[in-house]
């Protein structure tokens, strides 16, 4: 019996969500996925935890910095993500768990994001004003964890 090969929306937007088990805050989890549109190839990984060497939320007693429902000691994702780019790319693809804020989304648009790809909603109002102003549009998936549980079970002989 032949096995099913999942999209490469798919495919990564599950190492997006690989990448937030990394995540050291503990107000929310979330990874970010860049890929090379042109060749397909994954130039960049992040996800939402303090600056490299520095204590975390999720370490003993110093839990997360909440300003306006925000942890401020977080950096996110996406940041990390473009941190890590080695070099400039003509146009990059994000796969990010979360749709991304207002910050975010510029800072994927200055880096030659042409499309982005989430699998959860965060509501920005703001942020869909620029969507509209860059024509960067977001794509949301939905990625059912007893579908996929299914789908790996299925993929183990």
């Amino acid at each position: 019996m032949a096995k099913m090969r999942i999209s490469r929306i798919s495919y990564y937007l599950a190492m997006a969500k690989m990448a937030s088990l990394r995540a050291t805050c503990l107000r929310a989890r979330h990874g970010c996925v860049l890929v090379n549109k042109l060749s397909n190839r994954v130039v960049s990984i992040g996800y939402n935890g303090t600056p490299p060497g520095k204590l975390h939320c999720a370490d003993d007693n110093i839990g997360c910095l909440i300003v306006d429902g925000h942890c401020i000691r977080t950096i996110h994702a996406e940041i990390q993500a473009i941190a890590r780019l080695r070099g400039v790319y003509e146009e990059l693809v994000a796969y990010v768990t979360g749709t991304p804020c207002i910050n975010c989304y510029k800072a994927l648009v200055a880096c030659n994001v042409k499309e982005i790809h989430c699998s959860e909603l965060y509501v920005d109002t703001n942020r869909d004003k620029l969507v509209e102003f860059y024509g960067i549009e977001i794509y949301r998936h939905t990625l059912d964890s007893k579908k996929w549980k299914e789908f790996f079970n299925s993929q183990i002989e």
